[in-house]
């Protein structure tokens, strides 16, 4: 079976290698498969997962987030939805995690600039609830959010810009 692997792998801290195609995979520093997920609905985004200090991967594609735990089971699933009557949000970027277990994620895929409520940077809660978001001029689009030391978020933008967020 081939596999196409649209987007970044990541490392996580017990050096296993969280690598996304056709579904998730977490590959051992040895080769073998540690283990997989087929996610609720699917796989189609180039954003890379974020993993936090337990372990833990969060994924976003399309219209959904998702939170699973170090050994791949799914522990919450967000949908993305920002209010748009008919339309949903949608994300292709990667999210970031804080060490507060705050998930960023900044809308859009590219393609639908003109949809009001794809610009915008959501929060979530540890727990998968929207905690706030922050409205831009235009949308982030596939960009993902930065997060530095000192708590900054950064995060370009299809206006042009880079935001620091804090």
């Amino acid at each position: 079976t081939a596999w196409f692997v649209l987007a970044p792998p990541v490392v996580a801290p017990d050096g296993s290698v969280i690598v996304v195609a056709d579904r998730m995979y977490a590959i051992n520093a040895d080769g073998t498969l540690k283990w997989f997920n087929n996610l609720s609905y699917g796989i189609s985004s180039y954003g890379a997962p974020a993993v936090d200090l337990q372990g833990n991967v969060y994924y976003a594609s399309d219209w959904h987030v998702w939170k699973l735990n170090a050994q791949g089971v799914e522990v919450w699933q967000y949908t993305i939805n920002a209010g748009c009557g008919s339309f949903l949000g949608h994300s292709w970027g990667s999210p970031v995690v804080d060490p507060a277990g705050r998930i960023y994620l900044g809308l859009g895929n590219g393609k639908r600039s003109a949809i009001p409520c794809e610009k915008k940077l959501l929060v979530l809660s540890p727990a998968g609830t929207l905690l706030t978001s922050f409205a831009f001029p235009e949308i982030p689009g596939t960009s993902s959010p930065a997060l530095a030391a000192d708590g900054t978020l950064y995060i370009g933008n299809l206006d042009g810009g880079l935001y620091a967020l804090r």
